[in-house]
């Protein structure tokens, strides 16, 4: 196993200029609930667009307000435009709350047009592990997206490995993604 492990990790090195930059994008249509701090009753909602990417997020309004939320440095946790912190939950359903000190958003995807973006569901279809790993190790590592790099998803074992790196110094550091055969994420470690 060890062998593999060493194996793997000089193939990831010296493939990082083969490695494409990825970025695309999760997109969903949606329906966002705003509530004032504390407050069980919504103050207005309506249409929105929901994107992720490598661990950021965009909630867009019809009335053209977004929010642009970065990584923090732990999981679903986020700092906004303004750089207030935001932290995520998921809702009911699937729907995602995003919670500031003084209001809280619920993002409710709309399931007669986009499905939530694989990261709600907890299942990541194989052709989307690369993608979400990227964004994963993004957020655990207070990584840019850009300094990012990862390989297509590969079974072992019957668990699925996505290998990635990011620039430091003296040398790239090297992480691995771990799926269950269900899509699942395990884990994300260094090596």
């Amino acid at each position: 196993m060890k062998k593999f492990i060493g194996i793997a990790a000089s193939v990831v090195m010296a493939s990082s200029c083969a490695l494409t930059q990825l970025a695309w994008a999760d997109t969903a249509d949606a329906t966002c609930e705003f509530y004032s701090h504390g407050d069980k009753k919504k103050d207005r909602s309506g249409p929105c667009s929901f994107s992720q990417r490598q661990g950021y997020v965009d909630i867009g309004l019809s009335n053209g307000k977004t929010f642009s939320l970065t990584p923090g440095n732990k999981p679903d946790h986020f700092r906004d435009q303004e750089d207030h912190k935001v932290v995520r939950e998921q809702g009911d359903g699937g729907s995602h709350v995003y919670k500031w000190d003084e209001k809280k958003i619920v993002v409710t995807f709309n399931k007669n047009t986009s499905e939530a973006p694989a990261a709600s569901s907890g299942h990541i279809a194989v052709k989307d592990m690369a993608r979400y790993c990227a964004g994963e190790a993004s957020a655990k590592y207070n990584q840019k997206p850009n300094r990012i790099t990862t390989q297509e998803a590969v079974k072992d074992k019957g668990m699925y490995s996505v290998w990635g790196q990011y620039e430091a110094q003296p040398s790239p550091q090297v992480f691995v993604c771990t799926f269950s055969a269900e899509g699942k994420l395990v884990g994300v470690d260094k090596y």
